[in-house]
């Protein structure tokens, strides 16, 4: 049983709900005539729900029941854990414990306000109609409907058809065909949208806006697109708008992409443990120049991790480059100089040269053979503050998103260390907004290629596999 009141300067409503245990609602909703001879306040109003709802109760013959309130005062009253000072109170904690001494059963849970809405709805809804006296109203019956009233004119098979939502773009674009009911103002609309589609081969594609062709999907291709994309080998769990950017960065594209994105990860039980708390707003980005590619680097430690790996791994040492946002890991059992210094030959400067600068706190495992191997290369060292890292906030950043991308990857709590190169795919994969690209784009020049497009089949996919220069040719121009 759901109770509650309100009382305001005029009227005064209260709302119960009962529940049966087969899911079945039997709502009350009542306005109180009596407040001119006996002036009622919010505790009394709530009584009256209370007892009114117990009334009801027994009348049905029910003896056990769970009371749900969101008056902290009556319940605590009831239950005997406050005393009942209010002279006005008192009758009605009186007559209440008469009708509790009636149940077999009952047990009362506090509830917040919000979780209490259908009673809530029920109050409202009897201070906002007057009902004369002679009027009998029936049972307020509430449905939910998710077909239009005039279904029963349609066919089944025309209402869903199992079209992919691109048919009628595709039908128009092969045979110049509308669809059979349509207005002229939609011919045009159909004309208008179609012009950024392009047939290649027996494949319908949208041009985007740099130029790029995206293969368009159907439903059950887009859920199996974002399903692998999102939680798949590499499975980073981004965001909805981050998903969306990816996939199109993929080359495949449907008309609600970023609401179905947008609801595909609030349905994600990692993404909803492990989601951003955002406390601040954004800060204004600021530009930097690059003499050369991997000019400048920041390095970071995580760890001590608490929990050793399988591995018996405790620290991984991140490095990330300013300009490119590409970052290099790698796991220790124990940190030491050398073995940073052995990091930075073997991550950074035999993969991508020699670098301007280098960036890190003054640590121990910074100093000694780090020193020696600087002085050997020329790089110049700016240090950041180790008792406020949040100066050294290029690498900082990455570390928090490569922990959080462990969380969610994560089947036990010790094997995050197997999970570390697939978290690092992930991140340098996925979209950066400070970059407006991926960190593997701007290396690279191109986007990796995914799983996903092995299995669906991506226009660059397509090409290799020898989709004949004419066809490929035409449909550019087109």
């Amino acid at each position: 049983m759901y109770f509650d009141g309100a009382a305001n300067h005029s009227r005064y409503e209260i709302g119960v709900l009962l529940i049966s245990p087969h899911g079945d609602h039997i709502p009350r909703s009542v306005r109180l005539a009596f407040s001119d001879q006996h002036p009622a306040t919010n505790n009394i109003i709530e009584y009256e729900a209370c007892i009114l709802g117990l009334e009801t109760t027994l009348e049905l013959g029910i003896r056990q029941i769970e009371v749900f309130g969101d008056s902290n005062l009556v319940l605590r009253q009831i239950q005997g854990h406050w005393n009942t000072r209010d002279v006005k109170l008192r009758p009605y904690h009186a007559y209440l414990e008469l009708l509790v001494g009636r149940f077999d059963d009952l047990s009362y849970t506090h509830l917040p306000r919000a979780q209490n809405q259908f009673a809530d709805v029920l109050v409202t809804l009897a201070s906002m109609i007057d009902i004369p006296v002679d009027t009998i109203v029936r049972l307020l019956l509430i449905e939910s409907r998710s077909i239009p009233a005039y279904y029963c004119m349609i066919d089944e098979a025309e209402f869903d058809n199992g079209l992919p939502w691109y048919h009628d773009i595709y039908q128009f674009l092969r045979l110049g065909a509308y669809p059979e009911v349509v207005m002229a103002k939609n011919k045009r609309a159909l004309r208008q949208l179609t012009a950024q589609f392009v047939i290649c081969g027996e494949t319908l594609y949208r041009q985007s806006t740099d130029g790029m062709l995206l293969l368009c999907l159907d439903c059950t291709s887009a859920n199996q697109v974002m399903r692998e994309i999102h939680a798949g080998i590499c499975r980073p769990h981004m965001g909805g708008h981050m998903l969306a950017h990816k996939i199109m960065k993929t080359d495949y594209f449907w008309l609600t992409m970023e609401t179905n994105y947008c609801q595909f990860v609030q349905r994600c039980p990692k993404c909803q443990i492990h989601g951003n708390l955002i406390h601040v707003s954004s800060l204004e980005l600021h530009t930097l120049t690059s003499p050369w590619p991997f000019s400048a680097w920041a390095i970071d430690i995580i760890g001590k991790i608490s929990l050793k790996s399988s591995s018996g791994h405790e620290f991984i040492l991140v490095a990330i480059n300013y300009f490119t946002k590409w970052v290099e890991a790698a796991l220790y059992a124990r940190l030491t100089s050398s073995g940073v210094a052995s990091f930075i030959i073997s991550h950074i400067i035999c993969r991508n040269g020699v670098p301007h600068e280098l960036i890190f706190d003054g640590a121990i495992h910074f100093k000694a053979n780090v020193n020696t191997l600087l002085q050997r290369y020329s790089i110049q060292h700016h240090r950041s503050s180790a008792y406020k890292p949040q100066t050294n906030g290029a690498v900082e950043v990455p570390n928090k998103n490569i922990k959080r991308i462990l969380w969610r990857m994560v089947e036990t709590s010790r094997d995050w260390s197997e999970k570390l190169p697939f978290a690092l795919w992930a991140y340098r994969t996925s979209f950066r907004t400070s970059i407006g690209a991926t960190p593997y784009s701007l290396v690279y020049g191109m986007e990796v290629v995914l799983l996903v497009e092995i299995e669906m089949g991506s226009l660059r996919v397509a090409l290799e596999q020898q989709i004949p220069e004419a066809d490929w040719a035409q449909a550019r121009l087109d």
